[in-house]
Formats: structure tokens, C-alpha cells, sequence
């Protein structure tokens, strides 16, 4: 019950870094989100393997 909250909370922040990174790849802030989405992935195996 609780992995599916976090798995679509996790989809949501996902879609939103997507949307971000599609709009300007410069600034150095969206780079970071390229690292973010890699330690988001980590974070969903870790779950999965938690549920």
C-alpha cells in the first residue's frame, strides 16, 4: 500500500524533472537534475526490494 504512494510520488518528481530538463540543458541547476533522476532510479530499486 505505502510502495504504491511513493512509487507515484517518485513517477510525478520524475515527469516534472523530464519537463524541466526539456525546457534548458545550461543551466547548471537542470545538469543536477540529470544526477537526481540516476539517484531516484537507485532509490526505487532500494524500495521495491524493501516491499
Amino acid at each position: 500500500m505505502v510502495s504504491i504512494y511513493v512509487m507515484s510520488f517518485i513517477s510525478v518528481l520524475i515527469r516534472v524533472g523530464n519537463k524541466l530538463r526539456s525546457v534548458d540543458l545550461q543551466i547548471p541547476f537542470f545538469k543536477c537534475l540529470l544526477n537526481y533522476d540516476a539517484f531516484i532510479y537507485q532509490m526505487l530499486s532500494t524500495i521495491q526490494s524493501l516491499f
